[in-house]
């Protein structure tokens, strides 16, 4: 079975006004302070109206259905597009009124904003009706101020373009900009920032003019940072498999942008990542972030087990990394959790259980084989020839031969005697010892005798002699006729018989002969022969 959790994660960003709201102060001039004559009410010091300053000596002019201001006022007739204030500004000549306020925050270097505003063309200006383009916004780090009414160029500018004119004296028309912040400016200015040369009138019966003179209502001033959102959510979706969402903006006055452009409401999201909406009212600078972030909870577990070898009675505790991906452990014993206790030799099986898969691994519990068990021996070798080789494991357990550490993989025993061998394992504390002597006895090809001879003096076998193959004293060699008559004796080894008997040639036929002597270290053993030989010629 495949499962699929959801997360929602909602924060908001808050300062005094909050990220994503209105940066600009009494935005609809509906703050002031009393009723006063609305011709100049906004002056380059701080006045009536709250957060409102004008950027020169010229002073904009202000207008409250609460103090009888608006509708009806010296320029024409006009109600508040939002509330009801709303302020009015000439522009004639190079004579400019423009105004500003102090941002709630300053403005982040990178991030796009937007700017909105709504202006209408007053019905009369001393008989002078006309339409311009060119209006906008321009940015200050600091307050600005001119002592004389002429035009101001205070910082960077976003204007309307070349030829759109606003001429309209019943509807409110709302202008916007989009921008970039180029810096953390502080102060929002309200107006027109082109000198006379580079803007453009048009009368009311459509004729363009050189004349630049016009008086506009502006009302709702807005201005909210695009990438900062007031409010986020992010929703995830921890998932198994590869799985579809419908993910959806908010709802409401909304203008929506997804991460690949899409301007939809609702989106159908698929896949592994990370998706995301922006949630716009252009009217109130509310920005709400949503994202959607779909996980692939499955992950590859190795558990890391080998097999063990324990000493027969002990037991042995063998665990596997307790991993946040792992939910459940469960062992072939019955146990749960990282860790189980072993004791028995066998094959085990451990199974760990994730959110999306199940990992298993079997692994074998041996007993350290036993120490080597040792046994006294007793043995003989010819007295010549003595060799006992010993192979001993080395990688298992520690040798000693008599009483002195022994790291050779071979042991050959070479002496007779008494010979002394101890095996220890040191890590299941047991040991096993033994005892070997060597004896050394007769071989009974010691002495070899041939069984005939020739001694026709041709070179070859004229002599009789025995093959020793061991060092043979007190040797003697007696060679009897078949009558029992000793014709031929010796105690020299290299010496032979001739086959002759007091220097005359004996008879072909058999003989007998009959060879002893000792041999060996120490006390010597006694070695005897007797047989026949048959001399041909």
């Amino acid at each position: 079975m495949r499962y699929l959790w959801i997360y929602i994660l909602v924060g908001c960003f808050l300062t005094g006004r909050g990220y994503g709201q209105n940066l600009i102060p009494n935005p609809s001039f509906e703050q002031y302070d009393s009723c006063i004559s609305p011709l100049g009410a906004i002056r380059p010091d701080p006045g009536i109206i709250t957060g409102w300053l004008s950027t020169n000596a010229a002073t904009p002019d202000w207008f409250s259905e609460d103090c009888r201001s608006a509708p009806v006022n010296e320029y024409g007739y006009s109600y508040a597009q939002k509330g009801r204030c709303y302020i009015g500004m000439i522009n004639s000549g190079g004579y400019r009124e423009n105004i500003q306020a102090r941002l709630h925050r300053p403005l982040t270097p990178g991030n796009r904003y937007y700017a909105s505003y709504y202006v209408k063309r007053a019905r009369r200006y001393y008989s002078i009706c006309y339409g311009i383009d060119r209006i906008g916004i321009s940015l200050s780090m600091n307050r600005v101020f001119n002592a004389t009414t002429n035009f101001i160029s205070s910082g960077p500018a976003e204007h309307t373009p070349a030829n759109v004119f606003f001429t309209d004296t019943l509807n409110w028309v709302k202008v916007t900009h989009e921008f970039i912040a180029s810096g953390p400016y502080e102060y929002f200015l309200l107006g027109v920032f082109m000198n006379d040369n580079n803007i453009n009138s048009l009368t009311r019966n459509g004729v363009l003019n050189t004349i630049v003179g016009t008086y506009m209502y502006y009302d709702n001033v807005l201005l909210f940072d695009l990438d900062s959102a007031m409010e986020y959510t992010n929703t995830v979706i921890n998932t198994c498999t590869d799985t579809t969402i419908t993910g959806s903006g908010r709802n409401g006055n909304f203008t929506y942008q997804w991460f690949d452009g899409d301007t939809a409401q609702n989106k159908t999201l698929s896949g592994f990542g990370k998706y995301w909406v922006k949630s716009i009212d252009y009217d109130s600078g509310l920005v709400f972030m949503d994202t959607f972030s779909i996980v692939d909870n499955r992950v590859n577990i190795t558990l890391n087990l080998r097999d063990v070898e324990i000493c027969k009675g002990d037991s042995i505790q063998v665990s596997v990394e307790e991993l946040p991906e792992i939910r459940e452990i469960l062992w072939s014993t019955g146990a749960t959790g990282p860790a189980a206790w072993l004791k028995d030799e066998s094959t085990y099986t451990v199974r760990a259980t994730t959110q999306c898969d199940t990992f298993q691994q079997s692994f074998k519990l041996t007993y350290r084989p036993p120490v080597q068990q040792l046994y006294d021996l007793d043995t003989t070798f010819c007295w010549s020839n003595i060799l006992l080789s010993l192979k001993l494991n080395q990688d298992l357990y520690r040798w000693y031969y008599n009483d002195k550490l022994y790291v050779q993989w071979v042991l050959d025993l070479t002496t007779e005697g008494e010979h002394s061998l101890k095996v220890t394992d040191t890590v299941c504390n047991t040991e096993s010892s033994g005892k070997i002597t060597i004896r050394t006895r007769v071989c009974e090809d010691c002495i070899r005798m041939p069984n005939a001879f020739s001694p026709n003096n041709d070179g070859m076998n004229d002599l009789l002699l025995p093959y020793f193959y061991c060092d043979i004293q007190q040797y003697e060699l007696r060679v009897f006729n078949r009558f029992g008559e000793l014709v031929f004796e010796t105690a020299q080894p290299n010496a032979g018989w001739d086959g002759t008997y007091k220097g005359k040639p004996c008879e072909l036929g058999v003989y007998f002969y009959h060879v002893k002597g000792k041999y060996g270290p120490g006390e010597h053993e006694t070695i005897s022969y007797t047989g026949d030989i048959t001399l041909i010629r």
